[in-house]
């Protein structure tokens, strides 16, 4: 017998324990046998002695008819008790594989939301640096290091959702007249992706996307950029619009992650729980856009 390896008598007792609980059928055959010993084997018991008495029967006669029903009611005792630590096993053994998942599943998260923390923090210092003084010098070239680190932390949330996923962020800005969109961000560039930016949008030809949640201020989803005449060839089928909002609650910008494939995000009420790790961010990414600097040439 192998080390660790239960004795074979456990073995087929467990076994015999297990296949007595496949089943509903079963379930109530052997809950049935338990109930049946405890309560009609002291009938029997006592039908049979006082068959004896009127009979004049010898109680020696009747030795080997107690000895059985004695064995058969321990035995009945035995497959109870039995029957109640298999319970308690299985229930131990759900309990630890829950713990187990959820240890893993927090470990990973809380790995995930180091990272969104480091990025975070990084958009956070790099944003007071840039915004130190009340007047901006408008000729000067601003450092855009903190938008993107805000995109990045974006990513990392996503990340901690979709587990395996790969993701792409960007920031779409309007101009003055709020008449058209440039995006002019692209995290993680590369790949021929942030070779065409700024890139603008026509707020009066486009109907959905970047548009639509610019207009509305609010979440969309497009599950396949195809459906609504996208080529597909910018190297992202999926994307998800989340509006910036500035402290009139107007849209100051807009943040859109992407995926290569097609329904990446699930339903609607995944993405919009996602999103709403991301508003710390968002805020964040709101306080930064207050520089006038900031891509003016695109925003005037």
């Amino acid at each position: 017998m192998a080390e660790g390896e239960p004795p074979a008598r456990l073995t087929v007792w467990s076994r015999f324990l297990e296949l007595s609980q496949a089943g509903p059928t079963r379930r109530w055959l052997s809950q049935a046998l338990i109930v049946a010993s405890d309560v009609l084997s002291p009938i029997i018991l006592a039908a049979a002695g006082y068959f004896a008495y009127i009979r004049q029967i010898p109680t020696q006669s009747l030795t080997s008819f107690i000895l059985f029903m004695a064995v058969l009611t321990g035995l009945a005792k035995i497959f109870k008790y039995g029957l109640e630590l298999y319970a308690k096993a299985q229930q131990a053994t759900r309990e630890s594989l829950i713990e187990e998942e959820v240890a893993t599943a927090g470990s990973r998260v809380f790995g995930h939301w180091r990272e969104v923390s480091r990025h975070h923090e990084d958009g956070i210092e790099n944003a007071n640096r840039q915004l130190q003084g009340v007047s901006f010098n408008q000729k000067q070239t601003v450092d855009v290091s903190a938008i993107d680190s805000y995109l990045k932390a974006v990513i990392a949330v996503f990340r901690s959702f979709y587990e395996g996923e790969e993701f792409t962020a960007n920031l779409v800005v309007p101009n003055e007249a709020n008449d058209q969109l440039w995006l002019v961000r692209i995290e993680p560039g590369g790949g021929g992706r942030s070779n065409n930016i700024p890139r603008s949008f026509d707020l009066q030809n486009d109907a959905w996307g970047i548009t639509e949640s610019f207009k509305q201020a609010r979440i969309i989803y497009t599950e396949d950029v195809r459906q609504y005449g996208g080529s597909g060839e910018r190297g992202y089928l999926s994307v998800i619009n989340m509006p910036v909002l500035g402290s009139s609650g107007q849209v100051v910008a807009l943040v859109n992650i992407d995926s290569p494939k097609a329904a990446t995000f699930g339903s609607l009420e995944r993405v919009i729980a996602a999103a709403d790790y991301c508003r710390p961010i968002l805020s964040s990414l709101s306080l930064c856009l207050n520089d006038p600097r900031l891509f003016k040439v695109q925003r005037q």
